[in-house]
């Protein structure tokens, strides 16, 4: 999912607000700070917070703000989409930080390798399976929306709002300026599906996390179990 909202992100700042990179940069960088705040929050509280509680309100905080990205509309300001992003970081900062902690400090010591190649495995597919479910979402709803709307727009302004800003640069004022708010809607419901879809997601999470976590206490590690009198001692 961070590398999908990295995609929705660029989109919106350089295509959608018709920011320069260095710019669009520059806005998202609060994203960045988000991630970095939930992970340190994550390491304050992992010793004194029980792990489904901190991991629920992870995912929470998380959901929250997938449904302030939801509510966005074409014309809202800036601030709001970034900020709703930013929420979503930092609730998946704490998420991350905390589960790659829980499986790591629960396995053997003997098998810290294959739980460290185990939590690198499962953020790698969570990010494929991310892009693939909410970048599809996002897709089907803006082709579907634009083949309501603008059905005569062709087919690379039809499949995507970079593709439409391209067609609409060779079209006269008005045609392209149809063209592009069109667009513009279609994209911005796109993305509000997905973002309701990342928030219902993480919210089932969330239920399930505070669930089969409920009794785990916080600080939780496994610690190796002292060597008995005829057992070699480790070194």
């Amino acid at each position: 999912r961070r590398r999908q909202r990295q995609m929705c992100i660029r989109d919106s700042l350089q295509v959608v607000h018709g920011l320069s990179p260095l710019f669009a940069a520059l806005y998202a960088l609060p994203t960045v700070l988000g991630t970095v705040a939930g992970a340190t929050l994550a390491g304050v509280l992992a010793e004194r917070v029980r792990p489904a509680v901190l991991l629920t309100a992870g995912l929470v905080v998380g959901a929250a703000g997938f449904g302030a990205v939801a509510a966005v509309e074409a014309d809202t300001h800036l601030a709001v989409f970034v900020g709703g992003y930013t929420v979503v970081t930092l609730g998946i900062g704490i998420v991350a930080t905390l589960a790659n902690t829980l499986i790591l400090a629960t396995a053997p010591p003997e098998r810290a390798g294959a739980a460290a190649g185990v939590s690198e495995t499962s953020t790698e597919l969570g990010a494929a399976l991310g892009i693939a479910t909410l970048g599809t979402v996002a897709s089907s709803v803006y082709r579907s929306t634009m083949a309501g709307t603008a059905p005569d727009t062709g087919t690379a302004a039809g499949e995507t709002v970079a593709g439409a800003a391209s067609t609409a640069a060779d079209l006269p004022p008005r045609e392209a300026a149809s063209l592009l708010s069109a667009a513009f809607e279609a994209y911005t419901a796109g993305v509000n599906t997905a973002a309701a879809t990342g928030s219902g997601t993480l919210l089932v999470i969330a239920l399930v996390a505070a669930v089969s976590l409920r009794r785990l206490p916080a600080g939780a590690r496994n610690e190796p179990a002292d060597p008995g009198p005829g057992d070699p001692a480790r070194v």
